[in-house]
């Protein structure tokens, strides 16, 4: 299975689970993480249907509305590739917060849903 199918198969199958439609999930995010990137119905479609994987900033809040760790989304990459998405989006939130300090401030990268 190809990254996009493995990522959009999951991500359908959390939002299942959940027993959520897609518009369900994107009203929810928008309300629980409204300074963080917006996703709407429409991405989660094209991310559900194995069009495209998404940017480092919508992975991070699905995995935090989820409850589910990053790696979750690729369960079969190797563990050093594991490790080196884990750093180039650690990397990112850094770059992100010295750019951007002051936007950021009440931005908390350790809450939970």
């Amino acid at each position: 299975m190809k990254p996009t199918q493995e990522f959009g198969y999951k991500l359908k199958q959390l939002r299942k689970d959940f027993g959520k439609s897609q518009t369900e999930v994107a009203n929810e995010i928008a309300k629980h993480f409204p300074n963080k990137i917006r996703i709407s119905q429409t991405t989660l479609s094209v991310l559900e249907q194995k069009a495209d994987l998404p940017r480092v900033e919508i992975l991070d809040v699905l995995s935090r509305y989820f409850g589910v760790p990053i790696a979750y989304f690729y369960p079969t990459i190797g563990q050093e590739e594991r490790i080196e998405q884990a750093q180039l989006y650690l990397e990112s939130l850094r770059y992100k917060d010295y750019n951007n300090s002051s936007e950021n401030k009440d931005i908390d990268y350790e809450g939970t849903f």
